[in-house]
């Protein structure tokens, strides 16, 4: 009788940390759907907040999704790559923080002509505001990142709630 009760026991047990065995793949699994629901808003907010401007989809081909050592979290942020403008070579990284957050508008060069006549440099296409505080021109931010956050909560905690399904499922298979 107590021999019966042991495996009986010994065998639950075994097909209990068979359940607990297969969190960790879908709590990944989880992580990886959340991932790319949230880059696909990314993208999605990016077309919307630059229309016109990322037509080649530079900016959103700089967004990558990067996963933490051990699982436990996921991450979208831009690359650490040189980029070349027609001034300077920028970072991606920094490009993609002045899109978010905005930036201050620099100031004009006046060149001196033959004549006295003065030429102003390109044009931009943006629209900038004046600050209230320090008087300078600024360009808002896009805020791309925040947007992606607002919108992809709900989708995010599906995928969550997919992943605890699973496993409440395979504990009620497990009695």
């Amino acid at each position: 009788m107590r021999s019966s009760i042991q495996s009986n026991l010994n065998e639950a047990l075994h097909q209990f940390d068979d359940v607990m065995s297969e969190i960790p793949e879908a709590r990944k699994k989880a992580l990886e759907a959340a991932a790319a629901v949230v880059k696909a808003e990314l993208d999605r907010q990016i077309e919307i907040r630059l229309p016109n401007k990322d037509r080649a989809g530079r900016v959103r081909r700089w967004q990558e999704v990067t996963f933490g050592s051990r699982g436990g979290y996921a991450r979208i942020a831009a690359k650490d790559e040189p980029v070349r403008t027609s001034c300077d070579v920028y970072s991606s990284r920094d490009i993609t923080f002045w899109l978010e957050r905005g930036h201050v508008v620099g100031e004009r060069k006046k060149t001196a002509l033959k004549g006295g006549s003065k030429r102003r440099g390109r044009t931009k296409d943006y629209v900038s505001v004046e600050s209230e505080s320090t008087g300078k021109r600024i360009v808002t931010g896009k805020l791309m990142y925040s947007w992606t956050q607002f919108h992809a909560q709900r989708e995010v905690r599906k995928a969550a709630e997919n992943v605890l399904k699973r496993i409440a499922e395979q504990l009620e298979n497990f009695s």
